[in-house]
């Protein structure tokens, strides 16, 4: 089994007042290209995926959305931090009311 550990993600941070949407996105993408590239079993996040306990909608939306993670078939698996608790089962709702 081929595991592509990663963590502190930090996904809604913002740096001096400037969202950085656009690089956790692009971010997101290059990650789910690599463990496809790979054949990678299982994506873990070990904590932190968010930068903060409330995520906004926009945050959870990258990462719902932007990573694409069922259209690529890969599975993720987030370990809760101390910003980062969230589900699978939210990635889900998040994905359907953010997808066009």
């Amino acid at each position: 089994m081929k595991l592509l550990h990663t963590s502190d993600w930090h996904v809604g941070k913002q740096l001096r007042g400037q969202s950085r949407a656009d690089e956790h996105r692009a971010v997101l993408a290059e990650i789910t290209g690599i463990a496809a590239a790979h054949e990678v079993d299982l994506v873990v996040v070990a904590g932190d995926l968010f930068d903060t306990a409330s995520p906004s909608p926009e945050a959870q939306g990258i990462v719902a959305v932007g990573a694409d993670w069922q259209r690529s078939a890969l599975a993720l698996t987030l370990a809760a931090g101390g910003l980062g608790a969230w589900s699978i089962d939210t990635s889900r709702r998040a994905r359907e009311k953010l997808s066009p």
